[in-house]
């Protein structure tokens, strides 16, 4: 059955028009014309045009949490830059999957796997992850605490003397110092019979006034300043990931905030207050409880010029597509560390995340395997591993992930500028001979 060009007029508005205006380049978009097998049951071969060249046919980073903690062979990138917080878990595993990665956001603020260094100006990242937990409600409650007296101790109670609130302690930093003017953070349970700060009506503590346990341990509950005096402070401030240059200070992450609920928003910490906790364009929110794809598309700006990138993508649906500036004067220096999910200020135990997969490459270079036969319904996204790659030319190491019981499945090569082709290129795994696409 012959191949039959056509394009897709209202997917290419919606999903492609920012991009094509942002590089100023060609609107052709990639034409898949077959796809066979290679010298394997996974190597395939992808013939067609418009692929555009990519200098390292490889991705610069690659892992599964099926083969461990250590990065694939099939990455450039053979070791993480960083010390790898998860363990191994088999309680969420992702369709297509064994087992996953976790990490109790809850037990520590340190970072979700490990950091991954980068030297280029642009990035792509597609990884896998489960958020179990919802940010409106494991949240935390904390208060400060200046002045100590004794040994505070999870299960505490804790009675605000001047407000009457209570409160019952489940963490607590470590190495606390007693009668020392430094801030203490403490933290408190979220169920309803544990404290006043739970109620329907919750009864607050009050910023400056003196707190006592059930234990007779006093402190100075120090959470706020006189100009804000939080008094009592409840926080999800949950960055989904983060890029970073350490010694420049630039940072950028999308964050949902549970006080202020599900809803993303990005943060360009240092170099553009414009989009600061501001609502992004076609809004995307945290998920709880399911398996979701996230992936980003960065690239960085000129110096104190609005044409840098960060697209946020959960599920095909893409957000923030403003531009913005990465890089200052002041602070001109690319970011350079990728770092996966973060939560500032603290969460309840037990809040985890899970990780199937993660890749990262240096261009917006990428094959995907999804369900819908449009790229505008392409939701259900598995990432390929290219090992080749010329314009009209693509090996790939194929993985069908939560694909695999599919009957038939729809192929999409993006190119350098972040197109793809608008119509998939519909393939049978389990068949001998791929059956192409015909467009009417």
């Amino acid at each position: 059955m012959p191949f039959k060009k056509k394009f897709t007029t209202s997917a290419l508005l919606t999903c492609s028009s920012i991009l094509l205006t942002f590089s100023g380049l060609s609107t052709a978009e990639p034409q898949i014309t077959s796809i066979k097998n290679n010298d394997s049951l996974t190597s395939q071969v992808i013939k067609g045009k418009g692929f555009t060249e990519k200098e390292n046919p490889a991705p610069l980073f690659i892992w599964f949490a099926d083969e461990g903690k250590s990065p694939s062979k099939l990455g450039r990138k053979k070791l993480w830059d960083g010390v790898f917080y998860g363990e191994e878990s088999k309680d969420i595993v992702r369709v297509g999957s064994e087992k996953s990665m976790r990490w109790d956001h809850g037990s520590s603020e340190k970072n979700a796997l490990s950091t991954i260094n980068f030297t280029s100006d642009t990035l792509y990242i597609y990884r896998n992850i489960y958020e179990a937990f919802n940010v409106t409600d494991s949240y935390a409650i904390r208060t400060r605490a200046t002045n100590i007296t004794g040994q505070l101790k999870e299960g505490d109670v804790v009675t605000g003397k001047l407000s009457g609130a209570t409160g019952t302690i489940t963490k607590l930093p470590t190495n606390l110092k007693l009668n020392s003017s430094s801030y203490e953070g403490i933290y408190y349970s979220p169920e309803p019979e544990t404290g006043s700060i739970n109620d329907s009506s919750p009864i607050d503590f009050i910023y400056g006034e003196e707190m006592v346990t059930n234990g007779g341990v006093s402190f100075i509950n120090s959470e706020g300043s006189n100009t804000y005096p939080t008094g009592t402070y409840r926080t999800f401030n949950y960055k989904s990931l983060r890029m970073w240059h350490k010694e420049g200070g630039n940072n950028s992450y999308p964050v949902a905030q549970g006080s202020i609920g599900l809803k993303y928003n990005i943060n360009h910490e240092n170099s553009d207050s414009t989009l600061e906790n501001k609502d992004m364009n076609n809004p995307v929110f945290q998920i709880p409880d399911q398996w979701q794809t996230q992936e980003l598309q960065y690239k960085t700006s000129s110096i104190d010029v609005s044409d840098g990138r960060f697209d946020f993508i959960i599920n095909g649906i893409v957000s923030s597509e403003n531009t913005f500036i990465s890089r200052t004067s002041v602070r001109p220096n690319m970011y350079n560390i990728l770092y996966q999910s973060q939560v500032s200020n603290g969460a309840q135990p037990n809040s985890y995340a899970y990780y199937d997969s993660l890749y990262v490459d240096d261009t917006w270079h990428r094959i995907i395997l999804c369900d819908g036969a449009k790229w505008i319904t392409c939701n259900n996204r598995e990432i390929q591993i290219p090992t080749s790659w010329s314009n009209d030319e693509i090996t790939i190491e194929m993985r069908l992930g939560s694909l695999k019981g599919n009957q038939y499945v729809y192929l999409y090569v993006i190119d350098a500028d972040g197109k793809p082709n608008s119509e998939g290129y519909k393939y049978c795994p389990r068949c001998i001979v791929a059956t192409p696409l015909e467009v009417k």
